[in-house]
């Protein structure tokens, strides 16, 4: 089961300017974690297919993830099998097509996540912000569940840390145009 949550509070204009980023969060039965790729390049790849024109491909570089506590950057890059599967593949579905409020901002995008080889398609409720300088910047979280995508939360020490099956994702991309959002 996924579940969605939307953060109460609006980007501010600080958050506007921020780089991009990709969050992850997650706990255990004894501590949490959190996982960031920060000041990312969104390395758009094609499709391939011209019958996908629906979504945008963004790649995420699964060895760009830090963290204070190495060892736990370690065990995510083993979890997602990071050297058969180096990135992160975000489909996200075009502007024009997605759920858009223009009065709030908010949007429901249509993405399809490919993690560890695996692949499933979520609704992500989402804040579109345009710039002076023509810039979109798209910002949402939500939560997965990590046998979503085949992988069985880790444990250590025998059993005796469990990492909890529900993580968090947290994301702003900026893009150069409204274009990167809508044209193919």
């Amino acid at each position: 089961m996924l579940s969605f949550s939307l953060s109460a509070e609006k980007l501010s204009e600080g958050d506007v300017n921020r780089q991009n980023y990709v969050s992850i969060q997650g706990s255990s039965n004894v501590n949490e974690f959190q996982l960031i790729n920060s000041d990312l390049e969104l390395d758009e790849m094609d499709s391939g297919v011209e019958s996908n024109a629906r979504y945008r491909n963004i790649r995420i570089a699964v060895d760009e993830f830090t963290s204070d506590n190495q060892r736990m950057v370690q065990d995510f890059r083993e979890m997602v099998n990071a050297s058969k599967y180096p990135y992160i593949k975000i489909g996200l579905e075009r502007r024009e097509l997605a759920d858009f409020e223009e009065t709030s901002g908010l949007t429901n995008f249509s993405m399809i996540i490919t993690l560890a080889g695996k692949t499933k398609e979520y609704t992500v409720p989402c804040e579109v912000f345009s710039k002076l300088n023509s810039e979109y910047v798209l910002s949402g979280n939500f939560s997965i569940k990590l046998t979503d995508f085949g992988i069985d939360p880790p444990a250590k020490l025998l059993g005796l840390i469990k990492v909890n099956n529900e993580v968090f994702i947290n994301f702003l991309f900026n893009f150069d145009s409204e274009e990167v959002l809508t044209k193919k």
